[in-house]
């Protein structure tokens, strides 16, 4: 039920956002704006993105394929994945694991909902707050602290897990860091 709540939300934000681009932001509450948007637009199209096995991506590339094979053509913009405050430049969708801002957390089962997908890091948002996307919570601004230990380890957001549930996760997902986040985040 959390998860229907959270994908109809996460419709609204997207109405209520179009047009958001990071070439004219100006502050870091814009910036904040900006990359909560373009998590929430990346989680939207994670939600078909699912396989017959019940399973995720295991990668950024692997999910932008997927999308241009269902879809005919890419429906996810390049700016979504990087986070304007960085200065980063986004190049060609087919590397993107090389180049994206965000930390993506792959072959997450479709039944552990509450594991983020896609992890802003306080990295990129000078030290203060990450963002991390989830299928039961939606994007949610946490501190530094909660960041750092949900890219360690992703299950911890998962308080309702049985034990069973938790050690799956703990052999099955896969943490993709990007390589200007790897100094903070060593694979």
């Amino acid at each position: 039920m959390k998860a229907k709540i959270t994908f109809i939300t996460a419709l609204v934000l997207m109405a209520l956002s179009v047009g958001c681009r990071s070439q004219s932001i100006t502050n870091e509450k814009q910036y904040g704006l900006v990359t909560s948007n373009n998590l929430q637009k990346i989680l939207l199209n994670l939600y078909g993105a699912v396989d017959d096995s019940g399973r995720f991506p295991k990668s950024l590339k692997e999910f932008v394929a997927y999308d241009v094979r269902i879809q005919g053509e890419a429906r996810l913009e390049p700016d979504y994945f990087v986070c304007p405050g960085t200065g980063s430049i986004p190049a060609s969708m087919n590397e993107i694991n090389s180049w994206t801002d965000y930390i993506f957390i792959g072959n997450v089962a479709d039944y552990m909902a509450a594991v983020p997908f896609i992890v802003s890091p306080p990295e990129n948002h000078h030290g203060k707050y990450g963002y991390v996307a989830t299928a039961l919570y939606g994007v949610i601004r946490l501190p530094p602290s909660e960041v750092r230990a949900l890219i360690k380890s992703p299950w911890l957001i998962s308080t309702n897990e049985t034990q069973e549930h938790i050690e799956n996760i703990k052999r099955e997902i896969i943490i993709n860091v990007p390589p200007r986040l790897r100094t903070y985040y060593p694979e």
